[in-house]
């Protein structure tokens, strides 16, 4: 028998028509396409998808068997998840206007201990910085002030040479910035200032024709070093006259390696200078000069 006047009853809506029909082609031998069309003409959801389970057990391949089952099954876990699972909202938590001011100042005092926590630690980063500058174990960080003030930069290369390498540095004394420059023409001076690497401390003293002075220069530093080298005596024409009119005080029995002690004396009337260049590890951070006649 044809099931053609069978799916025609089905697409008119005929189905009580159709379900007569299957009767007894369902008793005999039914095919997959048979309960098939007994699934599309059933007017029980439950009895429907029982009939498509038996037609897919017949033929696991049958599209429309397989698509209309998923419809019906589908549909039925929607309802039963849309009637009996719906889920649960929660609410969020509501806080009164004391909580919420209280949470503000909490989140307040938070974030201002983290700003001074930052803040503090870099005052004493700079603080360490500034104070290993000073007593000459690090160099630059007086050379950044400098710089932020407006002044020159450091001058740590000549000729692509490290001013430290060369044996005789007070003889670039004229290539380096020359960031203090005072002038004394009494009977003592004292000065205490920071010298840092590759800038030039300079001290002129106005001298008669052979008249004798004495010059103490002073490191503070907890490193023994010999700085003698990087100090430099130049007369009124500006040439180096450190090792014809100076030299180390004979009263010096045992001579302190952090401190110079220098008598000199003038040839010729004039201004002259007493020069320091700023070497690291050697002539670096707080020092005291002290000029007498």
């Amino acid at each position: 028998m044809t099931l053609d006047p069978i799916r025609q009853l089905i697409k008119a809506g005929d189905f009580a028509q159709a379900r007569d029909c299957l009767r007894p082609l369902l008793k005999e031998n039914p095919s997959a396409e048979v309960w098939y069309l007994a699934a599309q003409a059933s007017d029980d959801r439950a009895r429907a998808i029982q009939c498509l389970k038996k037609a897919l057990a017949l033929d696991p391949l049958h599209t429309q068997a397989n698509r209309l089952l998923l419809k019906l099954e589908g549909g039925a876990n929607l309802n039963k998840t849309t009637t009996s699972e719906a889920p649960t909202v929660v609410p969020p938590p509501v806080f009164s206007t004391r909580e919420r001011e209280q949470r503000a100042q909490r989140s307040r005092k938070h974030s201002n201990w983290l700003l001074i926590s930052g803040v503090s630690l870099v005052i004493l980063i700079l603080g360490l910085f500034f104070l290993f500058n000073v007593i000459g174990l690090v160099p630059g960080f007086v050379g950044l002030i400098t710089r932020l003030m407006g002044g020159p930069s450091a001058v740590t290369e000549v000729n692509g040479q490290p001013i430290e390498e060369v044996a005789y540095p007070v003889a670039l004394a004229g290539q380096l910035p020359i960031v203090v420059s005072k002038r004394f023409n009494g009977q003592i001076y004292e000065y205490v200032d920071i010298l840092d690497h590759g800038y030039v401390h300079e001290y002129k003293v106005f001298m008669l024709t052979q008249e004798p002075y004495a010059v103490m220069i002073d490191f503070s530093t907890p490193i023994d070093r010999d700085f003698e080298r990087n100090v430099g005596f130049f007369d009124p024409n500006g040439n180096d006259v450190t090792r014809t009119l100076c030299g180390r005080s004979p009263n010096l029995a045992a001579p302190d390696p952090a401190r110079l002690i220098w008598r000199c004396q003038s040839n010729r009337e004039g201004w002259y200078s007493m020069q320091i260049v700023g070497i690291r590890g050697e002539s670096i951070g707080i020092y005291r000069i002290v000029l007498t006649f």
